[in-house]
């Protein structure tokens, strides 16, 4: 399988297969929220941006310019450039090993890391990050063979364009320059051109971030060290590790491992270079896992390390003629577990249905954008101003319905936990006045927690003179929730709040809704079939905290029990309406 031309029968094959489904994915997947928000703040060109730094917005704005506004043009750059690590990979080995057979080795190992592939179809930073690590490396590499002004300069264009992508390359940076003086020591320092022309290429690439931070109180900044992350210790974190071993799946864990050897080579510059991404790899790792203790618990950190298993499956692939058996099962379960991963995530999202809360938080910021459009659009009146509750749903539909005016968002817990709020300020799409005529509101329920969401609705009463529910809208059976409200009704309709517990069988807990003698909670199964919940009880708000201010006279609490091995969705059944409620899962 790792012989001649049988690797590159493997890669040829495994490198189409991928391919194919990512085109299938970006295609056919709509925009996650993120990607979204990145796509609307390209519409407002800035030096630096309120949570990330600049290029992956300039990037869209580009892409914009020049093709068709669909889900798979805003994703072909991110593609084209996940496409090319392979090259990449091949690239770098041929410099290091100068045996093609190696080379293509490398190739193929590179396809063996299951994440990148779904990484490479988003329109987010990622894919980038990994692409200006390999790249930056092998103009390094270059340069520490025989120093050339040309090679300087390239790693000062690649190193500039890359301190833009996200504050994590500069963690990169950070290690490399460690790295390099450990491994290097003198001769790193002695290399003339790489401060005459990089290291001001380098500064060059801060300026943009530089100047924006300065204009904006270091917002970035602010955000990304500070108010993104607890520091503070988190046992939590441990998941970590187990994480790592499942997602780059374990034989091809054990081939990075085994990577770790110290490389015993005739040639002094090639071991240097093999230590360099050694050590580069090991530092980049461990940076991640001793930070995560302390760091943003929030958000999604198990595929930051991908770079460093990139950078040892290089090694690997240097001594091509090593680890054989090893190597093939690799290629067999990694190259497998791709394939299945993609193809599971893309079923996850348009076929299967919504079992789990895992699931569900999986796919949620993907799904249900072309219906909650379509329901604004129906709900519109004409010339109406659609107000989004936060930067989510503002930025989707902005981007599903591409008009000249564009939708504002509300003040919300969310556009704080993600750093958009200040963004949204600069934008001019932070709703914070009182409208003069009746607005339509949308509401994602389901993305405030439980303690958030009686404060949200009485505030954006406050802020909108009073809002009135008009509709919903249920998408996969109660994964999400969106409610429409009109402004300015000078009264305030508070959905249903639900509090839900599942012991044994037995779902329970509390729905607060308006007093009515009518009201009435029924059932609603998977298939859409309603029955009255039998078992309900009318409850005092009582002292709790998340009632304290809610006026008693208006609001109850109706207990229920529903005995059911199957999930839960209620609905709330009055005389004029009915309000459909999030789906809870055992």
């Amino acid at each position: 399988m790792l012989k001649g031309v049988a690797t590159r029968h493997v890669f040829w094959g495994l490198y189409v297969t991928l391919m194919a489904l990512q085109v299938m994915l970006a295609m056919h997947t709509s925009l996650f929220g993120d990607e979204a928000f990145y796509w609307l703040e390209s519409l407002f060109i800035q030096w630096s941006y309120g949570e990330i730094p600049g290029f992956v917005p300039w990037l869209n704005a580009l892409s914009t310019a020049v093709l068709p506004q669909h889900p798979f043009f805003l994703r072909l750059p991110y593609l084209l450039v996940c496409w090319s690590l392979p090259w990449l990979s091949y690239g770098l080995v041929k410099h290091l090993s100068q045996c093609q057979q190696a080379a293509w080795q490398a190739a193929l190992l590179t396809l063996l890391v299951p994440l990148i592939g779904l990484i490479g179809v988003l329109a987010i930073a990622d894919i980038w990050l990994i692409f200006f690590t390999l790249l930056a490396l092998f103009f390094l590499l270059r340069l520490m063979q025989s120093p050339k002004r040309i090679d300087a300069v390239y790693l000062g264009i690649t190193l500039m364009l890359a301190v833009n992508v996200h504050i994590r390359f500069w963690f990169v940076l950070f290690v490399a320059f460690i790295a390099a003086t450990v491994i290097y020591q003198q001769y790193f320092w002695k290399q003339k051109v790489l401060w005459q022309f990089t290291l001001p290429l380098v500064f060059l690439g801060f300026v943009p971030i530089l100047i924006f931070n300065v204009q904006h109180d270091f917002t970035l900044l602010g955000f990304q060290l500070g108010e993104r992350n607890p520091w503070q210790f988190q046992p939590s974190h441990l998941w970590f590790f187990l994480g790592q071993f499942i997602i780059t799946t374990p034989l091809v864990f054990g081939l990075c491992l085994i990577s770790l050897k110290r490389p015993v080579d005739d040639d002094a510059t090639k071991r240097k270079a093999l230590l360099f991404i050694q050590l580069l790899a090991v530092l980049y790792w461990l940076l991640y896992a001793i930070l995560g203790f302390f760091s943003d618990n929030l958000r999604t950190n198990i595929h930051w390390p991908i770079p460093a298993y990139l950078l040892l499956l290089l090694v690997a692939a240097t001594y091509y003629q090593r680890h054989v058996p090893l190597k093939k099962w690799a290629v067999v379960t990694g190259g497998f577990a791709h394939v299945l991963f993609l193809i599971g995530f893309y079923l996850l999202l348009h076929n299967i249905p919504v079992t789990s809360n895992n699931h569900k938080q999986l796919i949620n910021n993907a799904i249900g954008w072309q219906q909650v459009t379509a329901k604004t659009r129906e709900l519109q009146q004409p010339g109406q101003v659609i107000i989004g509750d936060y930067f989510m749903t503002a930025a989707v539909l902005n981007y599903q319905r591409n008009e000249q005016t564009l939708i504002a968002a509300l003040p919300h817990p969310m556009n704080q936990k993600h750093g958009r709020r200040q963004q949204l300020a600069l934008m001019n799409l932070l709703y914070q006045d009182t409208p003069e005529k009746p607005a339509l509101l949308v509401v994602e329920h389901t993305a405030l927690k439980l303690h958030q969401q009686i404060p949200f609705y009485q505030n954006s009463c406050r802020q909108l003179n009073g809002l009135r529910l008009i509709d919903d809208l249920s998408i996969r059976q109660g994964s999400k929730i969106y409610y429409f409200f009109y402004t300015n009704a000078h009264s305030c309709d508070i959905p249903p709040i639900i509090y839900h517990d599942y012991q044994q069988g037995i779902h329970s807990g509390w729905v607060m809704v308006s007093k009515d003698i009518n009201t009435q909670l029924n059932h609603v199964t998977i298939t859409g079939k309603s029955t009255p919940v039998s078992s309900v009880q009318s409850l005092p708000l009582g002292q709790d905290h998340l009632f304290s201010t809610v006026n008693a006279a208006h609001y109850q609490r109706l207990g229920y029990q529903v005995e059911a091995n199957d999930h839960l969705q209620l609905s709330v059944q009055t005389a004029d309406k009915t309000i459909t409620t999030q789906r809870f899962y055992r």
